[in-house]
């Protein structure tokens, strides 16, 4: 079974994304250097400066893995760049040219499920005996029903409990922050952006976590757990991420995030509850924890959508 307990304190957690400006990017919608039609990393190389002026300390790629998507969060193969997106050394480019302007760049990384296409999956779907069906959550005999990412048949959930597991998905993730090979972890990939962290047991990330810090404590555990309650979000600062998005913040300001003009930036809610909230924050928090402010993102809908195109309410959001 994973590692189950957590390192002593003090907490630990990378410097330089204290005041970070995070830009999410999805490569295939952002730039395309060779005119198919598809966004690709050397088109976000090309914009680097472009980027820089705009004031971004680090990038955060959505999924640039192989996969049957378009989105790429059902992962084909944990080791390989989208061929639509370029190549190994097209993202170790990027990489190099984003250090020297003293930017980063992490990775979104999907430790939750995989795409049912993946090889791994193949091997097992249907054929019980098979020497790795103990990675999925098969439910009946035959190995042809399981346990699936939101239901989903096309992203089969993995067994977190199974060691081979942990293994496989940390050395994943070690493969990234060690781009070119050579045993040196500080010069690729600066760190992760953790894909429905709240699925996996917290084992399996106080595990992962312990890997990657030996390897480079430097390098950024960023979660997706998405949870509203400063209380219950807090422990997933335990020895499992450096930083967390500020869901808590964001229900407060933005409220359901299936309705419109329903949260404080919408002057429809208690400004007395972002007191709250960031109160509760402060005392729940480790005094190092990483709070990342937002106030939309990619599963939500935009402020302009949220905010019903009110120009004014745009602007507070920027200054808050």
């Amino acid at each position: 079974e994973p590692t189950p307990e957590p390192t002593p304190i003090p907490y630990e957690t990378p410097d330089w994304f204290d005041s970070a400006v995070l830009y999410s990017l999805f490569v295939r919608s952002f730039a395309d250097s060779d005119g198919d039609g598809i966004g690709d990393l050397n088109g976000i190389t090309n914009r680097l400066d472009y980027l820089e002026d705009l004031g971004v300390d680090v990038l955060w790629l959505l999924p640039i893995y192989p996969s049957p998507s378009y989105h790429g969060y059902d992962v084909a193969d944990f080791y390989a760049v989208n061929p639509e997106y370029g190549t190994l050394e097209d993202l170790q480019a990027l990489v190099n040219e984003a250090h020297s302007r003293g930017m980063r760049v992490i990775l979104d990384f999907v430790p939750s499920h995989l795409s049912n296409q993946n090889p791994l999956f193949q091997e097992a779907y249907r054929n019980p005996g098979a020497a790795n069906e103990e990675w999925f959550v098969f439910t009946n005999e035959n190995n042809s029903l399981y346990a699936g990412f939101a239901g989903s048949d096309e992203m089969p959930r993995f067994n977190h409990f199974n060691p081979e597991v942990v293994d496989y998905l940390t050395q994943a993730a070690l493969y990234w922050i060690d781009l070119d090979g050579d045993g040196d972890y500080t010069d690729g990939i600066d760190g992760f952006r953790v894909d429905n962290a709240t699925f996996p047991p917290q084992e399996f990330f106080i595990s992962l976590r312990q890997s990657i810090k030996a390897a480079n404590p430097d390098t950024l555990l960023l979660g997706e757990t998405w949870v509203t309650d400063p209380r219950s979000l807090s422990i997933f600062y335990q020895d499992q991420f450096d930083a967390l998005f500020d869901f808590p913040l964001y229900s407060v300001a933005q409220g359901n995030q299936n309705s419109n003009f329903d949260g404080l930036l919408a002057g429809n809610s208690l400004p007395l509850l972002l007191k709250t909230t960031l109160q509760e924050e402060a005392e729940r928090y480790p005094a190092e924890a990483q709070a990342v402010r937002f106030f939309s993102n990619h599963d939500t809908n935009r402020i302009a959508t949220e905010l019903k195109g009110s120009i004014e309410r745009q602007k507070l959001a920027a200054i808050a």
